[in-house]
């Protein structure tokens, strides 16, 4: 029975592939062939299995395995005509570009059968082998669910390699299909023999071959496909090739090829044609050899080989064999191929390593570079191949995707990339505007962006003027569209960094620029004005969440008991399901070097596939040999396969530019290897753990496939275009190095606690993942957008103007430095100048650090309005200073002295006084710098800090030192007379309280100066005294927990209500829960005013409103009833606190507190609420 099983599942991987490889090549045909599309299919494909997987677990079903396995029969057929129909189903027409909600959710929905099917037949094998053999011999499998996993990737190896070897051979993908149906029946059939109806099955699919009925069924679908977009009538055939199959007709009295759902060539309709013609050969009118890449551009050859002076023309296709084809075709219907025209049947860039002909012109007459394998025309390299192949002085033109009269940030950076590219190749470019630009570029001199030379020198070519009229192209090179269009890109190419615009082969910019344009033209709008900062810094935000992973992960385990024999089934999910993403992204990777070297891999990703999947198969196999002979999981199993893994990676990034084919064969295979290898260890721990195999297969095969669904849509559409392959492979590399933590650390902390406790402690280390990873994405967001400053001060010039159109102006400042202000001219006819105040008053620093403003003045110096364009300060205390600021605007002169008998706003002191020096001290330097005014300096007064400052510090330090004294010896009437003065020197004197503003201050770095002031105490001098001493703030400092307790403690013992410490613990969760939402709030808009729920943040300031007031007085009657109700429940800084002091380096030197006798709900020395208040120490109740 063993034999017959192995035979089942392999028949199952075998179909399994083969199916995958067709259907994705009709996916392709149905959808747009580009990344967003492959994305979709392979997301969708594995996602489709992972549900499958969990489907098979709750299924009931334990008998007739082999028949079920029979259903990919009709799924097969029924995925292959919905994905056929799609755009029908969907209700998007066929010469329209599909909206990408429609193109994902169309795809989710065709591509469930089979996907569906697989992952549903993976768990019920793994049911089936395991009840099998126990049934046989008494005892179960060892490894049943690894066993599964190898026979099914050695099938799927058998499977990719058939599929390749018969689409190389021209075999239908009708005839495939049938074929490995017959593989499966067989399977099928020999396990149990005696079944009717599985040998007539067998016998069905024999004579369906015998007979040629799948000719007959390709000829159906073909003609099917034609008439969704033509008359059935017109259909005459087709032709394949190895990379996709070509259906040929009439439209109308014209002959046409339809593929990739819409017509691709219609070799005598040459109207578009005679335009490209001549907007190159003006170029170089004296042009005799001339090269021809792109699909549809046979017309561009015949048009050119009907000038006399055209010696010959060479015409090259991304896919190598359609030219040839094409004109096989041709001929026998009657035509006669010119003579003059080659189609080498070679990849381009081969064809360009080999040739020794010399071209006077290469037009490069392609789409948007919306794959992988199109951005190859478009990179350095590229350009820097073509440029051998040409003459001295020859000519080479790319078409790019432009705009008439606007041009958006995608549509600029593309343009811009293909300029900068082709400047740093030739010494001259010309520049063709409109919806389709040209750039062509050439080391002669004799390009031109003048219409009337152009005009002129197409007419003087013999025959031109029955082509194209040379009159016409006065407007293709409109003068003003180009000097538009060109200065976009030359504004794109200043101000953007030279790694975003860069397209190299291992940096595909002009990929991801496609995949914005398609994305927007899908009716997604792209990351606009975030993009660059995305760019720059997406990857290390990748880098440092895993790596974030990694290190709450061995947190958690140091602060975990585990028993040695104890399996850590979490840490084998996360294996397979990282191993999973990081095995299809390496692929991935793998493939875009292959198609950046040697073209489209069309015919050979069943082959990379099979090689892929052999390697899973060995090295399953191999783990799963070793697990049996040792029984056991050695602790260096996976350390050195992630090292080994790793290192392959490494391999990979140090890849020459130019390899052998060969080369990548032992690498897919190592791929698959270092993949597979990990299935059976977590299938081992869920073996140790007491799992069943349908259970244990059903979630390793959703983790894997859903790992590998995130792998193919994150790496292919996400990373590659916007990281490049240097910097995803990096990612990759710290993504598998993590695996090696678990092993590498040892539980040594104490479990304790109940269910609900158990639950919590991994919920919060996932909650402080979230908040940390929002947060420093946040950060590393600011840090690289650039152009921020100068984008709000442009708003705010055209707000405080209402000039739509303001110009941008440049002045040196008396240091040396540069100056970048906007100057406009109002209705009235007078000019005023809007500048920031941050370069000219950069000692202007409020409560929350520095605050800058835009300033508008006249000619005269006079002050015509300004606003806070930065700050850091709460936004309630920039609303009390609204109705004074207005007050400042009285036909006040630059630089005249006039702010310096101007008061401070008492209850925003600081922050008044930033304001008030920012005014004084930028225009006076503004005024000096670029009116020529004499201005005044600024006040001493002004412009040097307050004394009060200094007091505040000194105050707050005083109180933290007796908090910290008071520990040592803890006496209830002295606790609470110093209670009291918290509430009133730090609460109600100094409003200096810790909320939540000064938590994101911290944590978004808006650090105030380090000086000795009130605010950069309670900012960071507050938290660092936390780390080493404990949350001795909450309990002794905090003005609003001193208050909340001095409440609490006139509640009589009769009235008393605290509940039991379990219960407390599910309302002290909800503080963090609260913390969670205000940070992710905060990193996703850096807007302080997200924190104004946050009552503490104006508790004890003339900012407060009446709704903080009614909180408060709310919170107080709580805690009368319920000690210290906000700081217990709902204090979001309270509970960052918390977090900090759970590391408490000096918690060897402090007393220890007692929590059996605490009231606030603390349960053990550990937890992190404990508020250090020593209530628990005191000697009588």
């Amino acid at each position: 029975m063993k034999r017959p099983r192995a035979q089942v599942v392999f028949a199952l991987g075998f179909f399994a592939l083969a199916a995958q490889t067709l259907l994705f090549r009709d996916f392709l045909a149905a959808f747009e062939g580009n990344e967003l599309g492959v994305g979709s299919f392979f997301s969708s494909w594995l996602l489709w299995v992972a549900a499958g997987a969990v489907a098979g677990r709750l299924s009931r079903v334990t008998r007739r395995f082999e028949v079920l396995t029979l259903l990919y029969l009709p799924a097969f057929v029924l995925q292959h005509y919905a994905i056929l129909y799609v755009r029908i189903l969907a209700g998007v027409k066929s010469y329209e570009l599909f909206p990408l909600g429609t193109m994902i959710a169309s795809s989710f929905v065709a591509n469930a059968p089979v996907s569906f099917l697989t992952g549903f037949l993976f768990t019920l094998g793994c049911r089936w082998w395991a009840g099998d053999t126990e049934s046989e011999r008494g005892v179960r499998e060892t490894l049943p669910v690894a066993r599964v996993y190898i026979l099914e990737a050695l099938g799927a190896c058998a499977g990719g390699v058939a599929v390749t070897l018969l689409l190389a051979q021209g075999t239908p993908p009708e005839t495939i299909a049938t074929l490995a149906a017959l593989v499966l029946a067989s399977a099928v059939a020999a396990a149990r023999v005696s079944s009717p109806a599985r040998l007539a099955a067998t016998a069905v699919l024999v004579a369906a071959l015998a007979s040629g009925a799948t000719r007959s069924w390709a000829a159906l679908n073909n003609r099917a496909e034609w008439t969704r977009l033509l008359p059935s009538d017109e259909y005459r055939g087709s032709f394949s090739t190895a990379q996709g199959k070509y259906l040929y007709g009439y439209e109308g009295e014209e002959f046409a090829v339809m593929a990739w759902g819409g017509v691709c060539e219609t070799p005598f309709i040459r109207i578009h044609a005679a335009e490209v013609i001549a907007a190159n050969l003006c170029q170089r009118p004296n042009a005799r050899n001339v090269l021809v890449v792109g699909p549809g551009s046979l017309p561009i050859c015949l048009g050119l080989l009907e000038l006399p002076q055209i010696e010959g023309v060479a015409w090259l296709h991304p896919d190598p064999e359609y030219p040839a084809r094409l004109l096989e075709v041709l001929s026998a219907s009657g035509w006669e191929t010119p003579a003059h025209l080659e189609v080498p049947r070679e990849d381009v860039r081969t064809f360009l390593r080999s040739t020794d002909q010399r071209y006077d012109l290469a037009i490069l007459n392609l789409p948007d570079a919306t794959s992988l394998v199109l951005n190859r025309y478009y990179t350095a390299e590229f350009v820097s191949l073509l440029k051998t192949v040409l003459s001295d002085g020859g000519a080479v033109s790319f078409r790019i995707s432009g705009g008439e009269n606007y041009l958006g940030g995608e549509l600029a950076c593309l343009g811009a990339s293909a300029l900068m590219t082709l400047e740093a190749a030739f010494q001259h470019v010309a520049l063709k505007p409109g919806d389709e630009s040209w750039l062509m570029a050439s080391d002669g001199a004799d390009l031109s962006e003048s219409p009337a030379e152009l005009r002129d020198r197409f007419g003087q070519i013999d025959g031109a003027a029955g082509l194209y009229p040379p009159d016409a192209l006065m407007s293709q090179y409109l003068p003003d569209r180009i000097a538009f269009q060109r200065s976009v890109y030359r504004d794109t190419i200043r101000d953007t960094a030279h790694g975003i615009l860069a397209n190299t082969d291992r940096r595909p910019k002009a990929l991801l620029y496609s995949l914005l344009i398609a994305l927007r033209r899908g009716g997604v709008s792209a990351m606009g004005r975030h993009l660059p900062a995305a760019l720059r810094g997406g990857a290390w935000i990748c880098g440092a969440a895993i790596a974030l992973y990694g290190v709450l992960r061995a947190v958690f385990l140091l602060r975990s008991s585990r028993a040695k024999s104890s399996p850590r089934v979490f840490d084998g999910y996360f294996l397979v399901f990282s191993m999973g993403l990081a095995g299809m992204s390496l692929s991935v990777v793998l493939m875009f070097l292959y198609q950046s070297q040697f073209g489209a891999l069309f015919l050979h990703v069943g082959l990379i596939a099979a090689l892929f999947m052999f390697g899973s198969f060995a090295g399953s196999l191999g783990m799963e040999r070793l697990l049996l002979r040792r029984n056991a999981e050695a602790n260096y199993v996976v350390p050195s396969c992630v090292a080994i893994h790793v290192i392959l990676v490494a391999l990979v990034f140090a890849l020459p530019a130019e390899i052998s084919r060969i080369v990548y064969a032992p690498l897919f295979v190592l791929a698959g290897v270092l993949t597979g290898v990990y299935f059976p260890v977590a299938a081992h721990r869920m073996k140790i753990a007491g799992r069943r195999a349908e259970q244990a297969g059903a979630r390793l095969e959703m983790l894997d496939h859903a790992g590998g669904a995130a792998g193919a849509a994150l790496t292919g559409i996400v990373m590659l275009p916007m990281f490049g392959v240097p910097a995803t492979l990096v990612v990759l590399a710290v993504l598998i190095a993590v695996n090696a933590v678990p092993a590498l650390v040892s539980a040594r902390g104490a479990r304790e606690g109940d269910a609900f406790d158990r639950a919590v402690r991994p919920a919060g280390y996932a909650m402080f993942g979230v908040g940390a990873f929002v947060l420093a994405s946040s950060q590393v967001f600011a840090a690289f957008e650039g152009g921020e400053e100068s984008r709000k001060l442009l708003d705010a010039a055209r707000a405080m103007t209402g000039v739509a159109e303001v110009r941008e102006e440049h002045a040196q400042l008396d240091d040396g430095s540069g100056l970048t202000y906007f100057a406009a001219v109002l209705p009235d006819e007078t000019e005023v100048f809007v500048f920031s105040s941050a370069p000219l008053a950069e000692g202007a620093i409020g409560y929350g650090g520095p605050i800058t403003l835009a300033v508008c003045v006249d000619r005269a110096g006079v002050l015509r309005g300004f606003r806070i364009i930065d700050s850091k300060e709460t936004p309630a205390y920039l609303e009390l200073l609204e109705p004074w600021m207005k007050s400042l605007v009285k036909g006040a002169v630059a630089g005249s002295g006039a702010f310096e008998r101007v008061d401070a706003v008492s209850g925003a002191t600081l922050s008044s006084r930033a304001i008030l020096e920012a005014l004084e001290t930028s225009t006076g330097r503004f005024a000096a710098a670029v009116l020529g005014l004499a201005g005044k300096e600024a006040s001493p007064r002004i412009a040097s800090r307050p004394l009060a400052a200094d007091r505040d510090f000194l105050l707050l330090a005083g109180f933290v030192v007796v908090a910290v004294a008071a520990r040592y010896w803890p006496n209830r009437w002295f606790r609470r007379a110093y209670l009291a003065a918290c509430v009133v020197v730090p609460g109600v004197m100094l409003n200096l309280q810790y909320s939540s503003q000064h938590v994101f201050a911290l944590l978004g770095l808006s650090i105030p100066a380090a000086q000795l002031t009130g605010p950069f105490f309670i900012v960071v001098v507050v938290p660092v005294v936390v780390v080493l001493f404990g949350n001795v703030y909450c309990g002794y400092v905090c003005p609003f927990g001193a208050l909340q307790e001095l409440v609490g403690e006139c509640r009589p013992r009769v009235l008393a209500t605290d509940p039991d410490k379990g219960v407390w613990r599910y309302g002290r969760f909800v503080k963090y829960i609260l913390l969670l939402l205000l940070a992710v709030l905060f990193g996703l808009t850096r807007d302080y005013a997200v924190i104004a729920a946050d009552p503490l943040t104006t508790i004890f300031g003339a900012a407060r409103q009446p709704v903080v007031v009614g909180m408060a007085a709310g919170i107080l009657v709580l805690s009368f009833f319920y000690r210290r109700f906000w700081c217990r429940n709902l204090c979001p800084a309270g509970a960052f606190l918390s977090l900090v002091g759970g590391v408490q380096l000096f918690k060897k030197l402090v007393p220890a507190p007692r929590p059996r006798r605490c009231d606030l709900g603390v349960r053990n020395a550990n937890e992190l609420d404990c508020l250090h208040c020593d209530r628990c120490r005191y000697e009588t109740d």
